[in-house]
């Protein structure tokens, strides 16, 4: 039995601009108590290829925690865009939610994050230079078909996305959704799955190594 479980993660202030805080709503149950804190992490990985642009957005040290239920708001600084290349700031990334405990990370909660111009004219035809302030994010639906607005960034959950080179891995293809001119178009990028690591939810029982 697992000394921590998530029992949900809601993703709050969605839509935003890019430059807008994340916020998650996160709640949890502890079975035993924990004198030391736990500690979470939001961690936005800036390039597919290359781990030093991840940019740590925060850490928070949640304890001591005694048996209960708890819930708290994790917020965090949007990433610095003059630390990701132009190149990258577009498009689809991935985001990563980690608490540890005694510096063993035992929970890892990633969501796909896509970034695009909230302006069609922009999206269609984007200038050589990113105007970051007209760069938004958006929620999408697990059912893409309840969509009821255009849909620009999307942050959901999915399985845990890693691209280190020096882990086993299986390479596999994504197909996203985007909203353009009325019409959903798939978003297709190449990332790296890990096996080891299973299908993190809005509803979840997770084994700790507490």
């Amino acid at each position: 039995m697992s000394a921590v479980n998530i029992t949900n993660v809601t993703v709050l202030d969605n839509p935003a601009a890019f430059l807008n805080p994340f916020q998650f709503e996160i709640s949890y149950e502890c079975l035993v108590p924990l004198k030391d804190d736990l500690e979470w992490k939001l961690i936005y990985v800036g390039s597919a290829e290359d781990e030093t642009y991840d940019q740590l957005l925060e850490s928070v040290l949640v304890g001591p925690v005694n048996v209960g239920n708890y819930r708290f708001v994790f917020e965090a600084d949007p990433p610095d865009p003059a630390k990701i290349r132009d190149e990258d700031i577009i498009g689809v990334t991935v985001l990563l939610l980690t608490c540890s405990f005694l510096g063993q990370e035992f929970i890892r909660v990633g969501y796909y994050v896509n970034n695009d111009y909230g302006d069609e004219q922009l999206r269609e035809e984007p200038p050589a230079k990113v105007l970051i302030d007209r760069v938004q994010r958006i929620s999408l639906p697990t059912s893409p078909g309840s969509l009821s607005s255009p849909s620009i960034s999307i942050l959901i959950p999915v399985k845990m996305v890693v691209r280190r080179r020096h882990l086993l891995h299986h390479l596999i293809t994504i197909p996203l959704m985007t909203h353009r001119q009325n019409k959903l178009l798939p978003v297709v990028r190449s990332l790296h799955y890990h096996p080891l690591f299973g299908i993190f939810c809005r509803s979840m029982t997770i084994t700790t190594w507490l």
